[in-house]
This record gives structure tokens, sequence and C-alpha cells, in this order.
């Protein structure tokens, strides 16, 4: 998957069974098996797509599995730019095990665009369900002036996290020169239906300026034998205990094993 800085969204499934560059991406009857599968541009808004999608898998019992594919979009050539309002987006792509086909076993993509998608901005108009509300996916439009979205998403445990900047601040940040610096916040949704983990919508950073992109460390436990799942964006850390973590509930548990090569 790849979006270009317009928001055209690109699908490619490789062809496994050979080493050609020619038919890399053709099936056995010479089909291509690479399409646009969404076009995100706005007529009336220019957002720019500066970060690649990140892709998670979903499996639940009972549903289709699918691929979700989030990603932001800012202007990070001017992050102080305020003119547009930036939004987050998390696409349903079905047809994991290959490219989609229509009846007769042509390969055929589907496009969709911005009006394919659930608005999920007011969090009252969800939970996005792919079986009924959401059969594409959903969007999250930014709620702060000039807020954006510069970083790649981290979808770990079933969550999005990902963080925005506000390049006019917040109010609860009185570090000298903020202002200027603008401020940064923590989102963190579930991964699907795009509900929040926290008590409110996204936790305000501490530390001013453009925020990275949120990482997990696994820190082993001695007591449990397994490990500990660390969340930091930078150098603000947050343990499994505190609310800026979501992950507080999940355990892992270290795997072994012997491979005999013959």
């Amino acid at each position: 998957f790849a979006v270009d800085i317009q928001g055209h969204v690109w699908r490619i499934d490789f062809n496994g069974e050979t080493t050609s560059a020619s038919d890399f991406a053709e099936d056995g009857n010479g089909q291509d098996t690479g399409a646009e599968i969404a076009d995100l541009s706005d007529g009336s808004q220019f957002r720019r797509f500066y970060t690649g999608p990140t892709v998670s898998l979903s499996q639940k019992r009972g549903r289709e599995p699918f691929f979700v594919i989030t990603m932001g979009t800012g202007y990070t050539a001017h992050p102080k730019d305020t003119d547009i309002v930036d939004r987050l987006y998390a696409l349903f792509e079905f047809n994991i095990f290959g490219a989609p086909t229509d009846s007769n076993g042509d390969i055929d993509y589907t496009k969709i665009n911005n009006n394919s998608l659930l608005d999920l901005t007011d969090p009252a108009d969800g939970p996005a369900d792919p079986g009924t509300n959401a059969p594409h996916g959903f969007y999250k439009d930014a709620t702060a002036n000039g807020e954006k979205f510069l970083r790649p998403a981290l979808t770990l445990f079933g969550y999005t996290l990902y963080t925005s900047y506000l390049p006019e601040g917040n109010s609860n940040d009185t570090t000298c020169g903020a202002e200027y610096l603008g401020a940064g916040r923590l989102y963190a949704m579930n991964f699907v239906t795009g509900e929040t983990a926290y008590t409110s919508e996204y936790i305000d950073l501490k530390h001013p300026g453009i925020p990275p992109e949120p990482v997990a460390l696994f820190i082993p436990d001695p007591i449990t034998g397994g490990t500990k799942t660390i969340l930091c964006v930078g150098t603000e850390c947050f343990s499994p205990d505190d609310e800026e973590n979501p992950w507080g509930e999940v355990t892992t548990q270290i795997l072994y094993w012997r491979e005999n090569i013959q």
C-alpha cells in the first residue's frame, strides 16, 4: 500500500511466482494486480499526505478479515500553517489473500473517496462498524485550529496511537516560548471502531514542538516472566499503570523454539 501527497492510495499485489520485473504485478493471465483504491483528495481542502500508511490486520471470529490502513494529513513543509482542516483516516480493505476479483474471476479493484467513509469527528456518530455504518472505513477531522498529523501511526494490541501538532499551542502549556513552538497531542483509539481509549479524545503532551511518533518498548518482567509494554513519545514515557498507556491490561509471554535445519 502507498499514498501520494494528494491522497491517491494504491494497492499492489505482488506475484510471488515470478522473478521478472515485467510481470511482478500481474496474475497468471497477464492481468495487472495493482490499482488506485482510494482518492482522498478534496477540491476545497488541499490536505497533504507526507507520511506513509500504517497497515494492520483485523481478525475477529465470525467476521471476514480485512486490512486497516491508517494515515494522517499535514503540511510538513509548513507546520505553522492554519488554513487547512487536516484528517486522520482509517480505510478498510478486504481481500487480504490476493487481488479482488469479480464474478468472472477478472481482477476488479474498487476505488472509494471521502464520501465513502464514515465521518467520526464527533464520537457520538460512532462506533464504526465495517458491517453497517462504515463498510469502507472512517475519518476524523482535526479539532484544533491548524492541528495536523505529521507522524506515522502505531497500531498494537488492538489500538492505534498517533500524535498531532498544534501550531498555536494549548492553554495548558505555560512553558516559556511554548506559544511559538506549538504543542502536541497523543491519541489512542480502537483501530477498527475508532473509539477513544482515554476518558477524553486525547492527552496533551508536556513537551512543546512537533511530537515524534509513538513507540512501544517491551521490557522483561522478572516477576511474571513476560514483558511489560512501555509507551514512549520522544522522552515522555508511560508505564502500564499510567492513563496515557492503553496497553496496561495487556500481558505478553516470551516464547522460545528450536529449529532443526537439515
